[in-house]
């Protein structure tokens, strides 16, 4: 009977131990990535211009020092008709495992700074950790993490919602849990059962919505090849600078982001140039980027008479779509726009 009870206090010492063992391992595989210091903020300091469109003040042009053209400027940062959101985050960070995105981060100040783009002032400072801390995630394991790089701006059902990010450091990938923050109430709403990508906030769920979102996609990749680049534009592509031109749809139903070298301006253009006179000022400029928001579901057509050369016409005339380009291996003539659409699936442009 000693033995017995001997051989069952030895069995639970063992485990106990190795049970502190592992919790060492752990801690100390958590502990061996040293906290780096996070003392961040962006503002308007390279801003460079920003004007209304003369003709439709819903379209917005803003020109930036083109260092600041990364995630420091972009179109999920921008807020209808004429503001953009900048931050200020102060406190500490340290990664707990080889990946960059799993992080344990300390934050003393997490701002959200709302300005003017026109007149530069800033108009909102919204206190983003006193605003995650008022709720109930804190006691679920759960951090505010960067805003500089997770927030988000978008429209939905017409009130303007800023998409905060959070992580459980404990569950990560597993949570599904999001926190959201109404610009004008000052109201969260935390999410729990919210399964949607990031990059389907605001977007407009129609079939007008859906068939836009495929139009820009098809887009962008035309004025990315580099013979209509060419044709489009007069330049080279390979005199070009980085980035060439880039259509993409945003965060917001209907809205299109246009961003280039300022260098790619067209040198005559009077669409582009009657609607944002101040944009001349900045011609064959390398050191500077344009970004054009374009509003109410512009056409292809609408979008490409800002960017082609004064001269230039895009024509259909005697154009066929070759059965390598096709949805269907067949030959098409093309008449319009909404005939290329028809027949130049996205699909084949993911493949190539």
């Amino acid at each position: 009977m000693i033995k017995g009870k001997r051989k069952g206090f030895l069995l639970i010492a063992t485990g106990v131990v190795l049970i502190i063992i592992i919790a060492f391992i752990i801690y100390s595989f958590r502990e061996k990535y040293e906290w780096e210091e996070i003392d961040f903020k962006n503002d308007l300091s390279s801003l460079l211009y920003a004007e209304i469109d003369t003709s439709n003040e819903r379209n917005l042009v803003m020109v930036v020092e083109e260092f600041s053209r990364g995630l420091y400027i972009q179109h999920f940062h921008y807020i209808p008709p004429h503001h953009i959101v900048r931050h200020r985050e102060i406190g500490r960070e340290r990664r707990i495992d080889e990946s960059e995105v799993r992080r344990i981060r300390e934050l003393e100040i997490a701002e959200i700074i709302i300005y003017d783009l026109l007149t530069q002032e800033l108009e909102v400072t919204i206190d983003a950790l006193s605003v995650f801390r008022e709720t109930s995630l804190t006691e679920e394991g759960y951090q505010l993490q960067r805003l500089s790089f997770g927030a988000r701006n978008y429209i939905e059902d017409g009130e303007q919602y800023l998409f905060l990010p959070i992580a459980n450091t404990e569950l990560w990938s597993q949570s599904f849990t999001t926190l959201h923050l109404n610009l004008r109430t000052r109201a969260t709403t935390i999410d729990r059962e919210w399964l949607r990508s990031v990059h389907e906030l605001g977007q407009d769920k129609s079939e007008r919505g859906a068939a836009f979102r495929e139009e820009m996609n098809i887009l962008r990749w035309l004025v990315g090849e580099i013979e209509f680049f060419e044709y489009m534009t007069g330049h080279q592509r390979g005199n070009v600078g980085e980035g060439g031109i880039r259509v993409s749809y945003t965060d917001f139903p209907g809205v299109v982001q246009i961003q280039m070298q300022a260098l790619l301006l067209p040198v005559e253009n009077e669409n582009l140039y009657t609607r944002f006179p101040g944009l001349r000022n900045f011609q064959g400029r390398e050191d500077v980027r344009v970004f054009l928001f374009i509003k109410d579901y512009p056409t292809p057509e609408e979008i490409l008479a800002l960017l082609m050369e004064g001269g230039r016409e895009f024509s259909f005339e005697g154009l066929v779509l070759s059965g390598d380009l096709s949805i269907d291996g067949e030959e098409h003539e093309i008449h319009s726009f909404d005939d290329f659409f028809k027949w130049r699936g996205i699909e084949r442009w993911r493949d190539e």
